[in-house]
């Protein structure tokens, strides 16, 4: 049923037409990673002018002038990008004889570094080798969202040839709508593609895992310690993409149990309105 959806809104957006907006954004814009970092680069020391801070802690914004997203709140750039961060993009595998590709994702790259931080961390820990190519593209789900095969395929080449399935044993993502899209939908609709692509995908989908999976379902992590009476409650919130799309839901709830200092507290649903 997905692809007849997707397909459906590709058929929609020939018949109707698909936005110059949206034509230069998808086969542009984000067709040019460079461009792309190099523009967003730009946003912290230029966002005065459009947009003013309204909450400090969840460091978000909302826009100066009158728009459709009203007073909506929206996240901040992040000060430098994780791009920019990346000291070591090529570590070989440790202990743990492993090495894994990570794909960073927009999102994680662009607003949320540390999470990208925090993954290099944990993989460096556990002694998991790792490669972070550089000029990674989007994902593509924008584009398959608005219809756009000619956008999507052009990201998904461009991410192809970043990243060799002969140079590491899985991909993993801290995003969960980039590890649905690459593990369900890029062999659904790669179709575009020559068979030597398509075999490619087929082979980085079956390797792709989010972070938690991987950690967990590899036996990276050490046994729980002894219960701490001192441990902070940490609630979980499952990305839709994970838990419904993927049905990973457990692996992060051990990931949870395994961190000193904390404990995992479930969200009582009844209470949420």
């Amino acid at each position: 049923a997905l692809d007849i959806f997707l397909k459906a809104r590709g058929v929609l957006a020939a018949y109707l037409g698909l936005s110059p907006v949206k034509k230069f954004i998808f086969r542009q814009f984000l067709a040019r990673p460079v461009w792309f970092d190099r523009l967003l680069s730009l946003a912290p020391k230029f966002e005065w002018i459009f947009a003013q801070p309204v909450n400090d802690l969840l460091g978000s914004s909302c826009v100066r002038i009158e728009s459709p997203l009203g007073d909506r709140h929206f996240r901040r750039p992040a000060a430098r990008p994780f791009h920019s961060l990346v000291d070591r993009r090529d570590a070989p595998p440790g202990g743990s004889g492993l090495k894994v590709a990570l794909f960073v994702g927009c999102l994680i790259d662009k607003l949320y570094p540390k999470i990208a931080q925090a993954t290099v961390k944990a993989l460096d820990h556990l002694q998991v080798g790792y490669l972070i190519p550089e000029n990674q593209a989007c994902c593509g789900i924008p584009a398959l969202a608005s219809g756009d095969s000619t956008g999507f395929e052009k990201l998904l080449r461009l991410n192809l040839e970043l990243f060799d399935p002969g140079r590491f044993d899985y991909l993993v993502t801290a995003c969960a709508t980039c590890t649905a899209t690459i593990k369900k939908l890029w062999p659904l609709m790669a179709h575009g593609a020559d068979q030597a692509a398509r075999r490619r995908v087929e082979t980085i989908s079956a390797r792709t895992m989010d972070i938690s999976q991987f950690l967990v379902d590899r036996d990276l992590l050490p046994p729980p310690g002894p219960t701490d009476p001192n441990a902070v409650p940490v609630a979980y919130h499952d990305p839709c993409h994970l838990k419904k799309s993927l049905g990973v839901w457990s692996q992060p709830r051990q990931l949870i149990a395994t961190s000193p200092g904390c404990h995992l507290k479930e969200i009582d649903r009844k209470s949420v309105v």
